[in-house]
């Protein structure tokens, strides 16, 4: 498994391998040393050094499930007002003219669809035609597939205008994504300025907001932060995408923890150092198929260094 990993991930496993070793060579020495036993195996002490590797268990589990989502891609729609600039945005993110720009409102009359990659993220992102009380029937059929798009999407990037007070279909549109995960983006900083708008929409404190220009491309690497970290729950880093292990991995690693917890609930039950020491190995084994096995001489050497018994 050693070829197909990273080294970030690498490092975090072998960590934990090495901190349920140490635990296996105590219980291995309380087992040949049965009149020491309680004193070598302080159960307190032994909790405070398996939890930590419980933890690092837990956290690249969670990092598997996330790496779901970068592998497998989410669906963003992009949603506002007539002539806000989606059609622009959306030109910006691909970095090419792909959605017709006008300055026309109601151009976008249905929904124009595009596969981006935001920092590794693939994202499949929806323009949609601009929501306003529809004039003419092909209008009314664009926003009712906007709406239809919406209410299916991962993400919900609402795009206001710079300049404009806050409007009715803006409250709307924003009650719509009640729910979702939303990003608002204030266009047009270019030529006007967003102060207003940031602060009628500050009062929600789980909306994520950014300043940019479509036009310019001012401040858009912080928009696809944003849409990175709203998605993943993390930071963007090259580093962070090393330690996402794939399914087997995954598969590895949750046996691990149940056999980790297996011991935890083994120590609380004061149960035999023998029987312990049986899942503390089968968490091992479990490790090892992902970065090569602790042999009885990994943790001889062990015991030996720390303990310096038989010398």
């Amino acid at each position: 498994g050693l070829e197909q990993i990273g080294g970030g991930l690498k490092t975090k496993i072998k960590k934990i391998s090495g901190q349920l070793t140490t635990i296996k060579a105590m219980v291995e020495v309380a087992i040949d040393f049965p009149d020491e036993e309680a004193e070598i195996l302080n159960a307190d002490d032994l909790r405070r050094q398996i939890e930590p590797a419980l933890k690092g268990l837990e956290d690249l589990i969670s990092a598997a499930e996330h790496g779901k989502i970068i592998k497998d891609g989410i669906s963003a729609v992009i949603i506002g007002r007539p002539n806000v600039g989606k059609s622009s945005l959306l030109n910006a993110l691909l970095r090419e003219e792909r959605a017709i720009v006008t300055s026309v409102p109601g151009t976008t009359r249905d929904t124009v669809e595009e596969y981006l990659d935001i920092l590794g993220l693939p994202v499949h992102i929806v323009d949609t035609a601009g929501i306003r009380e529809a004039r003419g029937e092909v209008e009314e059929i664009g926003i009712q597939r906007s709406m239809a798009k919406l209410t299916t999407a991962d993400l919900v990037i609402m795009l206001l205008d710079a300049g404009s007070p806050p409007h009715a279909d803006d409250e709307r549109l924003f009650a719509k994504a009640a729910g979702k995960p939303l990003i608002i983006v204030i266009n047009k900083s270019d030529i006007k300025r967003p102060e207003i708008i940031r602060e009628h929409y500050a009062r929600f404190p789980d909306t994520a907001i950014v300043t940019i220009s479509a036009k310019t491309g001012d401040s858009l690497p912080q928009l696809e932060g944003l849409i990175y970290k709203t998605i993943t729950g993390d930071d963007y880093s090259a580093e962070s995408r090393q330690t996402i292990p794939n399914l087997r991995h995954q598969a590895a690693m949750t046996k691990a923890l149940k056999a980790g917890r297996s011991f935890l609930r083994g120590l609380n039950n004061e149960l035999a150092p023998d029987l312990m020491a049986i899942d503390l190995q089968t968490a091992l084994d479990y490790l090892g198929e992902i970065v090569g096995y602790t042999t009885t001489e990994d943790i001889l050497d062990k015991i030996f260094g720390d303990f310096c018994l038989g010398k």
